[in-house]
């Protein structure tokens, strides 16, 4: 049974991205139901309720894609390792 080297940079497991996205949702429902109020009611005129639904399916689309984004976008930079018996989680360095 081969035994794997912590001690070299590896990223993190899939299950890590859904972790680092549920933190990511719920980071941000607080801004974006502000945002979707503040465009629900800040309008001078009347929206028929179909133009509501769509205006409040954007706003949740933009607030999905966001949301995964950062979490891909934190997932993708961190990798771990193991070092003197310590865990230690690093941002990947570009090297251009």
């Amino acid at each position: 049974m081969e035994r794997s080297d912590f001690s070299v940079p590896r990223r993190m497991s899939k299950s890590a991205f859904i972790i680092l996205l549920v933190k990511e949702l719920l980071s941000y429902v607080g801004p974006f139901l502000i945002w979707a109020i503040i465009k629900l009611f800040n309008s001078g005129r009347q929206r028929s309720l179909m133009e509501t639904m769509e205006m409040l399916l954007f706003l949740f689309i933009c607030y999905l894609v966001f949301s995964v984004v950062t979490a891909f976008i934190s997932y993708y930079y961190k990798k771990y390792y193991i070092k003197n018996a310590e865990f230690n989680l690093q941002m990947q360095q570009n090297s251009d």
